[in-house]
């Protein structure tokens, strides 16, 4: 059962940080987390042109916490498909993982070992957000589009875990 999760939203020195703490210390810090790099946007922002979020937004979003939080004994569950297609991907990454492998460094292995954990939590909470919106149905199995969607994701933050890494 997931208990809650963490978001970062670093500078590339937090990201470098995360990174050389997860390798120098073998506890899987670094896996832990879902990371991209995106490019600076340095010189090409402009303060007049920053739009607010929408009222109507804000407000969907701050009553799906709400139905969230005041629910009680919520358990997300997966069905066999779910499942069977986050094996099926674990087992390619696994076949990379293997020593020599394209992913065979511990640092790598680490965060392509976590794919599984990692699509559960991200296809969670896209359906969360989709199904527990005021007036959704608020089911607690995971619809198959959001884990179809979650490993998609995963494996784009992969590359760019894996840019990081060799960076």
């Amino acid at each position: 059962e997931l208990y809650g999760t963490v978001a970062v939203l670093a500078q590339d020195e937090s990201i470098d940080t995360i990174l050389r703490i997860g390798q120098d210390s073998g506890r899987g810090i670094s896996e832990r987390f879902l990371l991209m790099r995106e490019p600076n946007l340095f010189g090409s922002r402009k303060s007049a042109s920053r739009v607010k979020a929408p009222d109507h937004l804000v407000s969907e979003m701050h009553s799906c916490a709400k139905n969230i939080v005041r629910s009680s004994a919520v358990v997300l569950t997966f069905s066999n498909k779910a499942f069977a297609m986050v094996n099926e991907l674990t087992d390619q990454l696994d076949d990379k993982m293997t020593d020599g492998g394209e992913y065979s460094s511990s640092m790598i292995r680490g965060a392509a070992g976590k794919a599984d954990k990692q699509i559960y939590k991200i296809a969670s909470i896209m359906h969360v957000a989709e199904d527990w919106k005021e007036g959704g149905k608020q089911r607690h199995k995971v619809d198959d589009k959001h884990v179809k969607n979650a490993i998609s994701i995963f494996m784009e933050l992969l590359k760019t875990y894996l840019s990081a890494a060799d960076d």
